[in-house]
């Protein structure tokens, strides 16, 4: 039987000589390696080539969708895709867990954020909860969104969509917790639960104008510009990698670098629902 040889780019090559680089030190006399934790900055250059190469394999499906459906899926992975996203932090959540990449998306007023986490469930799991109409906001919403309110499914447009309505406190851009003196800000929102082609999951939410919900007195009426969680699979494993994007105007007269600079907690809502999980099952709310 013949050996073919398949040939690998400069780029790949050097790709694996940086892992090569920082992952394996010899420790002592003994010859035994050590695994050194990779700098931010090689941290950043591995995961977006990595993050890249998923949004590829998602949008090289996008053929087998239609209509809307198709348009969801084509701008979400578009936008994971997009090389200038930049690792502005890495956290450990203060409630345990695996690490929280938090990741900007300049170029635009306001910012786009990004969370990124491993999670002890498969997508499907992780996604259960945003399918299900009475616990969403009864149940999940409080656990996993500090600055959540209160919320409702106003209509079931179809059986992966629904039209909903939900008021926040504004965050502090400094500390935990709420800003003081700011108007809460509420949001109508068209919700979207999808299970792709290739197993993971994709729930996508975006405001629209067609609906008759009017603002609440005293309540500021907000635009998500675009928000999405996109779970998948860990190969070989009951867990999932878990990404978490939003870009919310809060409207109102707030300076956009304020916005902005206070944008970034957003990505903790990923972590949260991490959290809520252990060993894959599905968490009692």
């Amino acid at each position: 039987m013949g050996l073919d040889l398949v040939p690998i780019s400069a780029s790949a090559i050097a790709a694996a000589a940086l892992v090569q680089k920082v992952r394996s030190r010899k420790a002592g006399k003994s010859g035994a390696t050590v695994s050194k934790p990779l700098t931010k900055e090689e941290r950043e250059k591995i995961h977006r080539k990595e993050y890249q190469k998923y949004a590829k394999e998602e949008l090289s499906r996008c053929w087998m969708y239609q209509g809307d459906r198709k348009k969801q899926v084509d701008e979400y992975f578009t936008m994971l895709a997009d090389p200038n996203w930049r690792l502005d932090a890495i956290r450990t959540p203060i409630f345990g867990g695996p690490d929280l990449e938090v990741w900007r998306l300049p170029g635009e007023k306001i910012h786009r954020i990004m969370g990124v986490t491993n999670v002890d469930a498969t997508p499907d799991i992780c996604m259960e909860y945003f399918k299900d109409t009475e616990k969403v906001f009864s149940k999940l919403f409080p656990k996993i969104d500090q600055m959540f309110k209160e919320g409702s499914v106003l209509k079931h447009i179809s059986k992966s969509k629904v039209l909903c309505h939900a008021e926040f406190r504004m965050p502090s851009p400094v500390g935990n917790g709420s800003a003081a003196g700011l108007r809460n800000r509420d949001f109508v929102w068209e919700q979207t639960t999808d299970k792709l082609s290739t197993g993971n999951a994709l729930v996508i939410a975006k405001s629209t104008d067609n609906h008759n919900f009017p603002a609440k007195k005293g309540v500021v009426r907000g635009e998500v510009k675009v928000s999405g969680y996109y779970g998948r699979k860990l190969e070989g494993k009951n867990s999932s990698r878990v990404w978490y994007i939003v870009q919310a105007d809060p409207k109102g007269f707030l300076p956009k670098w304020l916005v902005n600079l206070a944008a970034g907690k957003q990505a903790d809502n990923v972590s949260r629902l991490g959290a809520l999980f252990q060993g894959n099952q599905l968490p009692k709310l």
